[in-house]
């Protein structure tokens, strides 16, 4: 497995895998090229196997709610999306972009890293995930994406259209 900034030749491999996992039309290429997007992705015998999608925010983007946590903004790390093909789950892509997204994040002097994990149907997979990484619930907030999947009219995989 190797990892890499996404690239053109990229795009749609890692399209189609958030339109599997995350909902189709959930993320388009905008979102990757967004100001402020980095997109890493695995890479397994020349296939884009998954991706992460995240942005390193500066102190005036911190959270209000980590805020209370931390006690002052400090740069931060943002978890847009993470997300493997279905056949590729539990070979540890997901566990390998996230390490490297502490990473980057460290070295561009972030002190906290954060990202909103949806738990629904049977994917409680990507909290674990999380969690084995040492990230902790902060809270939990009911209907997050829904705003934003009618605005999109995106089809999520467990809950279908909003």
């Amino acid at each position: 497995m190797t990892l890499q900034y996404i690239n053109d030749s990229l795009q749609d491999e890692v399209l189609a895998i958030a339109d599997q996992r995350l909902g189709r039309g959930y993320l388009t290429v905008d979102s990757f090229t967004c100001s402020g997007a980095i997109v890493l992705v695995a890479i397994e015998f020349g296939k884009a196997v998954g991706f992460v999608l995240f942005h390193i925010k500066e102190q005036i983007d911190f959270p209000v709610e980590l805020t209370k946590m931390f006690g002052q903004p400090h740069r931060s790390v943002y978890v847009k999306s993470i997300a493997v093909k279905e056949e590729n789950e539990q070979k540890g892509f997901a566990t390998a972009l996230l390490k490297m997204v502490i990473n980057i994040g460290m070295r561009q002097n972030a002190l906290c890293c954060y990202g909103h994990v949806w738990i629904a149907g049977n994917n409680g997979a990507s909290a674990r995930i999380f969690e084995s990484l040492g990230f902790e619930e902060v809270m939990e907030i009911a209907d997050f994406w829904y705003l934003d999947s009618v605005k999109k009219q995106f089809q999520c995989p467990v809950c279908g259209f909003p």
